[in-house]
């Protein structure tokens, strides 16, 4: 999958599974950790020389697409959550991120060794990474589902004013991959 898939998905899984936004938040980068092993990924441009390392030393899809991985990174985020005093959902958010990512690659036709270091690999070969599918359906379908699990959520709240978020639609809002124009709707237009 695409990492605009995995932060769309990481935030859904993080906030349905929490309701907190901030949760989702924390998932959506969360959900970026398990390709550090790819140095072409989103992540492993950002970050290298740890990316490098990590495709040297274990390769794309093995160690960092586990649930050790998950647990591993969990128990770091659990440690600086500790040590820094963070909220104490910090670590639970991570986790749900990581497995979050690990799902989605489930449905690639290369699948994820969940219990690595055991090489089978689990897949349900549905969506081939950045095809057409993914593209246009996988991706679209995470954006709307979350949209509408956050718009339930701010209505159940009392946060949103349906009136005036609807009067109020900034021109391009059908377009569902700018989540910028998104995150302002809800920020200026249609909050109390």
């Amino acid at each position: 999958m695409l990492y605009k898939t995995h932060v769309i998905g990481g935030f859904a899984a993080g906030f349905l599974l929490t309701g907190n936004p901030a949760c989702g938040a924390v998932s959506a980068a969360a959900a970026l950790l398990p390709d550090i092993d790819d140095p072409h990924s989103f992540i492993g441009r950002k970050l290298f020389p740890v990316s490098w390392a990590a495709n040297r030393g274990c390769g794309h899809r093995h160690a960092f697409h586990s649930l050790i991985a998950a647990v591993v990174f969990s128990a770091a985020a659990l440690l600086a959550q500790i040590l820094a005093h963070w909220p104490h959902w910090i670590a639970m958010s991570v986790f749900i991120g990581y497995v979050s990512h690990l799902v989605l690659d489930t449905l690639n036709p290369a699948g994820v060794p969940w219990l690595w270091p055991c090489p089978f690999r689990f897949r349900i070969p549905l969506v081939p990474t950045g095809g057409l599918l993914e593209r246009l359906i996988v991706k679209p379908a995470i954006f709307i589902a979350t949209v509408c699990l956050v718009g339930t959520h701010c209505i159940n709240m009392g946060h949103l004013d349906m009136s005036r978020l609807l009067v109020s639609l900034p021109r391009g809002w059908w377009r569902w991959g700018r989540l910028s124009t998104f995150l302002k709707l809800l920020s200026g237009a249609g909050l109390k």
